[in-house]
């Protein structure tokens, strides 16, 4: 093999590997994203459960009874 030749494959390589820890970095940014996204579900389904309970409980109250 030519020199050119072996230069040219060890930057194809380069490019390849480089490629490739770019998307295993962006596959572990999105199962990050994805954990945050089912936590944030979570606290909202909480909330707002909190919220309709508070709601019942002062559902017939007027604003001078609290």
């Amino acid at each position: 093999m030519h020199k050119v030749d072996i230069d040219c494959r060890l930057e194809h390589t380069r490019v390849y590997l480089a490629t490739l820890q770019a998307a295993l970095e962006r596959g572990e940014r999105l199962g990050e994203l994805e954990e945050r996204t089912a936590q944030m579900r979570m606290e909202a389904e909480e909330f707002s459960k909190g919220a309709h309970q508070l709601k019942n409980k002062y559902r017939d109250k007027k604003w001078y009874q609290f």
